[in-house]
């Protein structure tokens, strides 16, 4: 599991009891999270190289660098060899006061870090402000969280089942520009073996799955055979997330569902999401790395819904959004999901939810 750093620099000739204080409240505030950090500041290149050292078997996922005072780019410089491609979020103090003696020239510290890391391309976010601030802890947690779901990446495993259909070219995805871009796999399976597999799936393996549609379900014939074949498939799709450790789906639905396993595939895709498998339809591999995303920046991981912008309409500023399927926790609980057949095909088992 991956941490977040938390590096605060200082200069002691500045005004380091009040750093100490700014540093004490930055502590404060990131305790919420998983981080990594020294007890003091560190106050010269000499310490700080020893630290990082001595933490280098750690996995990091995203760096808090705090300017407390002043100090060269010969900081920064030091973090970026040590983590190269690692997010870094700088932060640093106002100047307690305009007149007088320059108790910190933070806000020099910062950009001179931000603009060494920008001269080296080195991915980074700033923002200048003291910690018990709205902005700045607003900017800590936005940062953490994306720097994990960034880390989240690198082991997420994608389920390709079958190819995109005719017309949806936009859902491929090049497996090794993907894997450079996020470290993410794809982990493919032939759509006509998994039909064939789902068939020999018996009643006892599909128990669970059977009992979960049932509840969630208004109306649903639990004895039909659309039924039977939906719980079939989406029990062997939670078996492939188990076998090959999937974060997210991507499979082909149509015209293979209907023609081939005689069975709608909405409630498949339906249930898988809201047992937080996110699954995307017509192969969309980008949809599905899309809703692994925004499920994980969720704070209890909650359903994504994927679908299609269908109309608009300028005079009332509004925009319709379609698919034959949801997450059942997305729907309206007065209302709740009643089965339903797809609109197009006339076939069970699609949903309709408000």
């Amino acid at each position: 599991m991956s941490q977040i750093l938390y590096l605060p620099v200082v200069r002691r000739k500045f005004d380091a009891k009040s750093a100490e204080a700014i540093m004490e409240t930055t502590q404060k505030e990131l305790a919420k999270y998983d981080v990594l950090g020294p007890k003091d500041a560190l106050g010269d290149p000499t310490e700080l190289s020893s630290y990082l050292g001595s933490i280098n078997d750690q996995a990091i996922s995203g760096i808090i660098f705090q300017n407390t005072t002043f100090t060269d780019a010969e900081f920064i410089q030091l973090v970026h060899r040590y983590y190269p491609t690692t997010p870094i979020l700088l932060l640093a103090p106002r100047e307690p006061s305009v007149h007088g003696w320059l108790r910190f020239n933070a806000l020099t510290g910062i950009m001179s870090s931000g603009n060494y890391l920008a001269s080296q391309h080195h991915p980074f976010e700033h923002i200048y402000g003291n910690p018990d601030e709205a902005a700045v802890q607003d900017k800590i947690k936005v940062f953490v969280e994306a720097a994990q779901v960034k880390s989240d990446l690198a082991a997420l495993n994608i389920g390709v089942v079958g190819t995109y259909p005719p017309g949806f070219f936009f859902s491929d995805a090049n497996a090794d520009e993907l894997s450079q871009t996020f470290g993410t796999t794809l982990k493919h399976y032939n759509i006509d073996d998994a039909f064939a597999a789902a068939e020999k799936v018996t009643g006892d393996d599909y128990d669970d799955q059977l009992a979960y549609a049932d509840a969630h379900f208004d109306g649903l014939d639990t004895k039909a055979d659309e039924t039977t074949r939906y719980v079939k498939f989406a029990t062997l799709m939670r078996r492939y997330q188990e076998k090959d450790k999937l974060g997210a789906l991507a499979s082909r639905c149509w015209p293979d569902f209907f023609d081939k396993y005689h069975s709608a595939p909405g409630a498949v895709w339906s249930q898988l999401c809201d047992e937080q498998l996110p699954t995307a339809m017509e192969c969309d591999i980008h949809g599905a790395l899309s809703m692994y995303i925004l499920q994980q920046l969720t704070p209890n991981r909650d359903a994504i819904f994927l679908g299609d912008l269908s109309s608009m309409d300028p005079e009332d500023n509004s925009i319709t959004t379609w698919h034959d399927y949801g997450a059942f926790s997305l729907a309206n609980p007065k209302y709740g999901v009643k089965a339903s057949v797809h609109p197009n095909r006339k076939m069970a088992v699609s949903l309709t939810w408000s």
